[in-house]
């Protein structure tokens, strides 16, 4: 009998390149045995129709819609691919096509990889797919393996592998996942591509294992992706360059733990509990997955740092800062929720609401000025914006300081409307903008600096400084806008150039006018070079006479003189000299002796002096009498002694406060009947007739004094500012290698 199939057999085995095969038919043909070659010549050679019935059977189309790839025979002598054009393929029975390589073109497809309810199923095990511009919906429940499985140019609206092992290469190349995409606690036995796939949605990769290739290159993510607890055995592997993450930002973090925080374990959780609990175990949640998100972002910029792509790191550093702020912020929810405190709350001895808080807004104030160092022309400009904000309070505090009087209650009720609109700045910017819940706490604190400056200005031990807590809350006002509306007009590119463009020219503006003002120490050390002096330029006004006497008088010399003197351009400038190196004395001489409570006594006793001496000490009696607490003969007494100094002696300002009697005694009076005394004291009240010129020398003095006070207070403020800016200058330039590290 022939032996029709052997000598079949023998012809494959010329042409079989398959080893395995090659093996079993040496084996059949050893035997000799024709009815074994006929069984396996059936299974394993069947004609280009059988093939496309089995194929058609598998996935319930018709015969005519399998298409055998006539090409890839003549160019691989593959003679088992098939393709399949606009089709809807629903059923995929994997056993059958495990020895067919089948292309998917403009399919709508839904895959489901699973080997069914049975315990004795194989393992699926198939060739290689490829789905090129397809419509997918994938969902893997069981183990499987493949040669390749690939996704061109494909829309996969639906897509989930939930724990399983994957062995064989995948490629989704140029796909764009249009819905949440999930691979959570998978094992990726062989390589896996993303290149160049567009995920629009969240995508889940937690706690998967990567043991070969994993790429993202050219990949863009427009929502957070989660690579929480993921293992990569080869780091040097993976690949995440140029990855387009530009459109995660703070608030897609933020919506990341609002859409997923909600999972199984919490529902689970939430079950038949009261609504007081339910906000706890929201915050618990929440608070575990920004931790989860802010171990993702570390898992991928660690991998970039070991592969020195250190740019590249740094932006996923970025968006770990902001998965650290938002996780500080659920802390501090954390803290009132457990203690049930209206104020000081605590975890434990690193963990209470005051450092978590400050925490918080410090990351907030790098997040809004520079994007934590990576975005250097954001910290430049807002480094120009402070320099300007300042100079321009500068120039409105000088203004307001030389139009109205410190005495003034414009200053207190200033300070009181911007107490109150800090105040409320922060808690709808900050607090409640930000859900930070201490608000009771800052509140309070704000409340006692408030009622601690009142209280010690209503003692006036010290000199009212109404002017000097106006600056600084206007200057905190500037700053909180600046902070809140320079995060805003990032977003509206006109406002921004328009912004920008006007800062600029005025930092133009400030640095040609004052160039001090980009030194932050020069308003605590110098801060005369912040203004003019108005003192100086006064006394350039001044007659020859007036300089004089106001030399003189800065010496304690009162023989003054009306006459003119003509005396030469160098000994002016000597006595202008001597008269600002001495302001201070002359401050003191004219405020005591130009003091309006006392200035009516003053005149009575100095028209006694002038008329009639003998009667000096009854009259300074007779005022002292009439006004009962008057402290008249005190304050000459002091004169006689040229004690003018400012020094604060508690219980003479108690008494003076309180109007309280402080008569001299009996052999202190009589002072006043003795000649040498009258002169001294005629020579010192005759300042009141020069009232007219010296008041307003007085007046410029003081207001000089209160600026140089206003300015050294704002300046600290200020220079803590803009030592953070250059801080962040550096750091920016040196991430961005600009400033070599």
């Amino acid at each position: 009998m022939e032996k029709v199939n052997i000598e079949l057999l023998k012809i494959r085995l010329r042409i079989e390149k398959d080893e395995k095969r090659r093996k079993e038919i040496e084996d059949i043909l050893e035997k000799d045995d024709e009815e074994l070659a006929d069984l396996y010549m059936k299974k394993h050679y069947k004609t280009i129709k059988e093939k496309q019935e089995i194929i058609a059977n598998a996935l319930k189309i018709k015969v005519d819609d399998v298409i055998y790839d006539k090409s890839e025979k003549f160019i691989s002598g593959n003679r088992n691919k098939f393709e399949i054009h606009h089709k809807a393929i629903g059923y995929f029975d994997f056993y059958s096509l495990n020895e067919y390589e089948i292309d998917f073109y403009s399919c709508d497809i839904n895959l489901v990889i699973s080997k069914g309810s049975s315990i004795y199923a194989e393992n699926i095990n198939f060739k290689s797919l490829y789905f090129i511009n397809c419509k997918i919906n994938i969902n893997v429940i069981d183990d499987f393996c493949c040669e390749n499985i690939h996704f061109l140019n494909c829309n996969i609206c639906a897509l989930n592998f939930n724990k399983v092992i994957i062995k064989g290469n995948m490629k989704f190349s140029n796909s764009i996942f249009i819905n949440k995409s999930i691979f959570n606690s998978c094992i990726f036995q062989d390589n896996i591509y993303f290149n160049n796939s567009h995920f629009k949605d969240y995508t889940d990769f937690h706690e998967c294992k990567f043991e070969k290739i994993a790429c993202f290159y050219g990949a863009t993510f427009e929502k957070t992706p989660n690579f929480s607890a993921c293992y990569f055995k080869e780091p040097k592997a993976i690949n995440l360059i140029n990855i387009d993450i530009d459109k995660l930002d703070f608030k897609s973090v933020e919506q990341y733990i609002k859409d997923n925080y909600q999972d199984e374990s919490y529902k689970n959780e939430i079950k038949n509990i009261s609504s007081l609990k339910k906000d706890k175990i929201d915050n618990k949640h929440q608070l575990r997955y920004a931790k989860n998100l802010k171990d993702s972002f570390r898992t991928i910029k660690d991998i970039l740092i070991t592969q020195n792509s250190i740019l590249e790191a740094q932006e996923w550093h970025k968006l770990e800062l902001y998965a650290k702020e938002k996780e500080l912020e659920l802390e501090v929810e954390s803290c009132y929720k457990e203690k049930k405190k209206p104020f000081i709350a605590a975890k434990s001895e690193d963990k209470n609401s005051i450092n978590l808080t400050f925490n918080v807004l410090l990351l907030w104030i790098y997040r809004v000025t520079s994007l934590h160092h990576t975005n250097l022309p954001r910290i430049i400009n807002f480094t120009s914006l402070n320099i300007v904000v300042f100079g321009g309070l500068i120039y409105l505090i000088t203004y307001l300081s030389y139009l109205i009087d410190k005495q003034s209650n414009f200053w207190f009720f200033g300070v009181a409307f911007l107490s109150i609109s800090v105040w409320v700045i922060v808690h709808l910017t900050v607090f409640k903008k930000q859900k930070i819940k201490n608000i009771r706490l800052i509140s309070f604190t704000f409340l006692l600096f408030l009622i601690t400056m009142i209280l010690i200005e209503s003692a006036t031990l010290l000199m009212p400084f109404n002017n000097v807590i106006f600056a600084l809350f206007l200057y905190c006002i500037f700053i909180i806008i600046s902070f809140y509306f320079y995060s805003y007009i990032n977003t509206k590119p006109l406002i921004f150039y328009s912004l920008n463009y006007i800062v600029y020219l005025l930092l133009i503006i400030a640095i040609v006018v004052k160039p001090q003002l980009i030194n932050p120490f020069v308003g605590i050390f110098s801060s005369d070079k912040l203004y003019e002096s108005k003192f100086e330029k006064r006394l350039n006004d001044l007659n020859t006479s007036a300089i004089i006497n106001l030399a003189k008088l800065s010496q304690k010399d009162f023989n003054f003189t009306k006459e003119y003197i003509n005396i030469s351009f160098t000994e002016l400038n000597s006595a202008k000299a001597l008269i600002v190196a001495n302001k201070e004395k002359l401050k003191e001489i004219l405020s005591k002796v130009y003091d309006d409570k006392y200035e009516s006594g003053y005149k009575k006793v100095l028209n006694e002096l002038e008329n009639n001496t003998s009667n000096v000490k009854n009259i300074i009696e007779k005022i002292d009498n009439k006004n009962n607490n008057s402290v008249v003969s005190a304050q000459l007494n002091q004169f006689l002694k040229l004690n003018f100094t400012q020094e604060v002696d508690f219980l003479h300002e108690i008494k003076r406060n309180f109007s309280i009697s402080e008569k001299l005694s009996p052999e202190q009076m009589a002072l006043f009947d003795q000649k040498d005394s009258q002169d001294k004291l005629k020579n010192i009240l005759s300042l009141l007739n020069f009232k007219v010129s010296f008041e307003e020398i007085l007046k410029i003095i003081k207001q000089d004094e209160n600026m140089q006070g206003v300015i050294k207070s704002t300046s600290i403020l200020y220079s803590i500012i803009l030592l953070l800016c250059i801080f962040s200058l550096q750091k920016t330039a040196r991430k961005n290698s600009i400033v070599p590290s």
